[in-house]
C-alpha cells in the first residue's frame, strides 16, 4: 500500500490496519514458536544421532526459515510504522491549518459584527462609557474595550 493510499485512509481503517498487522505479528510470533519447536526437536535428533555434522545440515534450514521470517517482520513492522507516523504528521497539519482558518474567520465575524453594532447603536449614546455600560447590562459580562468600539 503506498503512502498515498494510506493518507486517503480514515482513522478507523488505519485503526482496522493496525489491528490486521498485530494478528499478523502474533501469527509470526506463533510460527517462530513452531519453528524453534522443530528446532528442539531436531536437536534431539543430533543428540541420537551423535554427529554436530548431520545435525547442522538437518537444522540449518530451519534456522534459515526463522532468520528469513523474522527479517521480513521487522521490515514490514517498520515500514508500516514509517507510513502511520508520515500519515499522522499530515493529519496533524492539515488539522493545524484548518484551525487557523476556522479562528480567523471566527475573528473577521466578531470585527466585523462588533463594527456593525457600534455604527448602529453609537449614535444612541452621547459617550462609550454609556455604551459599554448599556452592553454589559446587556450581556451581563466584563466591559467591551473603548478600543473595540471604534
Amino acid at each position: 500500500m503506498t503512502a498515498k493510499e494510506l493518507h486517503k485512509l480514515s482513522r478507523k481503517e488505519l485503526l482496522e490496519l493496525m489491528v490486521l498487522i498485530s494478528e499478523e505479528n502474533e501469527r509470526l510470533y506463533k510460527q517462530i514458536e513452531q519453528l524453534n519447536e522443530k528446532l528442539n526437536t531436531r536437536n534431539i535428533i543430533v543428540q541420537e544421532v551423535g554427529s554436530i555434522a548431520e545435525a547442522a545440515l538437518k537444522i540449518s534450514g530451519v534456522i534459515e526459515a526463522t532468520q528469513v521470517a523474522a527479517d521480513l517482520y521487522l521490515e514490514n513492522i517498520r515500514r508500516l510504522n514509517n507510513n502511520a507516523q508520515k500519515n499522522a504528521a499530515i493529519l496533524m497539519q492539515e488539522t493545524r491549518q484548518k484551525c487557523v482558518a476556522i479562528e480567523t474567520e471566527k475573528q473577521q465575524k466578531t470585527g466585523s459584527n462588533l463594527h456593525a453594532i457600534n455604527e448602529w447603536v453609537g449614535p444612541n449614546f452621547e459617550d462609550k462609557q454609556e455604551m459599554n455600560r448599556w452592553f454589559n447590562a446587556a450581556r451581563g459580562r466584563g466591559q467591551i474595550d473603548e478600543d473595540t468600539c471604534d
